[in-house]
């Protein structure tokens, strides 16, 4: 697996973007929720009492590569956005594809986004971390989040501007990233971001 499993400052994931020599092999990013953990949760996790005493994002990301790796899978999402103020996590590799939505998996950069925004809200510091981590992403490998075209089943007929998990066409995740999280105003938000 092409794992990172590192945490970043907004500052750090740019100065790590900036490392990365990128061969531009990514057509659009799309955005997920994780469901499990919700942000409840995962502030329960970062309490770190009880059973979750020894808790870290960085050991949360080796369990996640472990979980997709014992399930045939060579990779996952290359980012998890948590509801901590100014982190971004890398899980995959962004030099490669990863494992996120069937259908674009091997042409679409996966960012998972820390909640359960069918019901819970979308709100700071999540937001303004996803918002700073799609800008960068975009801004790295010459996308635009705007100009949205639909993703196609090749690479050659991918789609363009920011997606939403659920219009993966061959997914069961139909209401990711969840109702609480507008496209138009995240589209607009990481443009203004740019």
């Amino acid at each position: 697996m092409n794992i990172v499993g590192r945490k970043f400052t907004h500052g750090e994931f740019k100065t790590y973007l900036d490392s990365l020599n990128i061969t531009p092999w990514a057509k659009f990013v799309v955005v997920h929720n994780t469901s499990v953990p919700d942000i409840a949760l995962y502030k329960t996790w970062q309490a770190r009492q009880g059973k979750y005493k020894n808790w870290t994002p960085e050991q949360w990301l080796k369990n996640l590569a472990s979980y997709y790796s014992g399930l045939g899978l060579a990779g996952g999402p290359h980012l998890f956005i948590p509801p901590t103020e100014d982190t971004i996590l890398v899980l995959n590799s962004l030099l490669v594809p990863g494992t996120h939505s069937p259908s674009w998996n091997r042409f679409s950069l996966g960012v998972e986004t820390v909640g359960e925004f069918q019901r819970e809200g979308f709100t700071d510091p999540t937001q303004a971390n996803l918002i700073a981590a799609l800008a960068m992403l975009h801004t790295k490998f010459g996308l635009k989040p705007d100009g949205f075209v639909l993703g196609g089943s090749t690479a050659a007929t991918a789609g363009k501007g920011l997606h939403f998990h659920k219009e993966d066409t061959k997914t069961s995740h139909d209401t990711c990233p969840g109702k609480n999280i507008d496209k138009a105003k995240l589209v607009s938000a990481v443009l203004a971001k740019m």
